[in-house]
């Protein structure tokens, strides 16, 4: 994870997610390996991706699809701020890109936190799945740390707290 794509890639970008696009994601959802925070569901259905683009409906988070010319080849949700009561913090609740492309992955995550610094987010936070090393070590190499846990979480999941800071970007003089 993390290797091979090292120039921005004009083609890639983050678009909010549309219901015509639940069918891509759905393929995302499909491959245990895409995963990079959660582990894989055992059984993806297209009521779990229409359920978390109904939760970007009703403003509780951001849910995105990362396009490469035309094609869905990841998608992410997350709070984008008040993540934990904590204004200028965002937390990520999904990530999912599609396996055997390298670097894209680490490319996601730029264009992410890239948004998320214009935004002036301060903090980013993740929660890990216990159960999906591979991913646990994809976010501490990218300079997240864990804050805490093992933790059960309401859903029966077991995660680590991982966080980063951003950095701040410098306030316009008026």
């Amino acid at each position: 994870m993390g290797q091979g794509m090292t120039e921005k890639d004009p083609l890639l970008f983050f678009r909010p997610a549309e219901e015509e696009d639940a069918s891509g994601i759905f393929a995302l959802y499909s491959r245990p390996e895409a995963y990079l925070v959660t582990a894989p569901l055992p059984q993806p259905s297209i009521q779990q991706v229409r359920a978390a683009l109904e939760r970007a409906k009703q403003a509780l988070s951001l849910f995105c699809v990362l396009d490469r010319s035309g094609s869905i080849v990841g998608a992410v949700e997350f709070i984008p701020a008040g993540y934990q009561q904590e204004i200028r913090t965002a937390g990520i609740l999904q990530l999912l890109i599609q396996p055997g492309q390298a670097g894209l992955d680490s490319a996601a995550l730029n264009l992410l936190e890239s948004m998320l610094t214009a935004w002036h987010v301060v903090t980013v936070c993740v929660n890990v799945h216990l159960n999906n090393p591979a991913a646990l070590r994809f976010w501490q190499s990218r300079g997240y740390s864990i804050t805490g846990g093992p933790d059960l979480q309401v859903d029966q999941a077991v995660v680590y707290h991982l966080a980063k800071s951003l950095p701040l970007l410098p306030r316009p003089a008026f």
